[in-house]
């Protein structure tokens, strides 16, 4: 290895650090939309044994609760992007959360594939680095 290239493997280095950074990252939403995800789904099926007229406390935000009445436990609204809500049924709305909690997942596990292997690829091309910088100093 010459010192161009040396240079050219430092700077491939470097950039596929910074993209791994940015998976980590990524890693780390896609983890809490995971776990998001998993606690609206468990707090849907919770509904089941809600009777109309249960009280219970809406999160309206930086730790703010609105004291709510139930008035109907069969239906939800849900979001569905671009701002959209509708309503569904209770089912219905698992459903959905579930078919979205496997896209989260899959996702998840690409990433993390893909982490993987630029990890691997960073290694090899530091061993190439060091290995240079070893036959400099002699």
């Amino acid at each position: 290895m010459d010192e161009n290239q040396f240079r050219e493997s430092y700077t491939k280095y470097e950039i596929m650090r910074e993209h791994l950074q940015a998976l980590l990252q990524q890693k780390e939403m896609i983890d809490s939309a995971i776990a998001e995800l998993m606690s609206t789904i468990d707090s849907l099926e919770k509904l089941k044994s809600s009777e109309k007229g249960n009280k219970f406390l809406s999160p309206l935000g930086s730790g703010s609760f609105l004291e709510s009445t139930m008035d109907d436990t069969k239906h939800v609204l849900i979001g569905i992007g671009a701002d959209i809500v509708t309503r569904e049924t209770r089912e219905k709305a698992v459903d959905m959360l579930k078919g979205r909690l496997e896209q989260m997942v899959s996702s998840f596990n690409e990433l993390i594939k893909e982490a993987s292997r630029i990890a691997s690829e960073l290694s090899s091309i530091e061993e190439q680095l060091q290995e240079f910088a070893q036959n400099a100093k002699e």
